[in-house]
């Protein structure tokens, strides 16, 4: 499974574009979830969360993230429960120093 993240998108919003895609033969095993954790306006945690969806399905994790975000990708086996994997991603520690002002940069992660 890839993970993309689109840094500095839209233009200027200091936000990524974060989605899942490019399934290949060996995720069909496996269920996966994809989680936006941050800090509200008043200082408070919040997530938003999308998921558990099958390899086929994975083009509905698709979602928008500012740049202060952890995302964090959940991969679970569909057999035997939860013996997956989790990838977490600091999007302000990650992004890359070319994307700003009028720049896009896209980052492909291989989960």
């Amino acid at each position: 499974m890839q993970l993309s993240i689109l840094y500095n998108w839209p233009i200027g919003e200091n936000s990524a574009r974060v989605s899942l895609g490019m399934a290949n033969i060996d995720d069909v095993k496996y269920q996966y979830k994809l989680t936006i954790l941050d800090k509200n306006d008043k200082g408070e945690d919040w997530w938003f969360t999308l998921g558990y969806v099958n390899h086929d399905e994975v083009h509905k994790l698709d979602t928008f993230a500012k740049k202060s975000s952890i995302v964090r990708i959940h991969k679970m086996s569909k057999v035997g429960g939860y013996s997956g994997s989790d990838y977490q991603f600091y999007l302000s520690k990650d992004w890359p120093p070319e994307a700003g002002g009028t720049s896009v940069t896209t980052i492909n992660y291989q989960i």
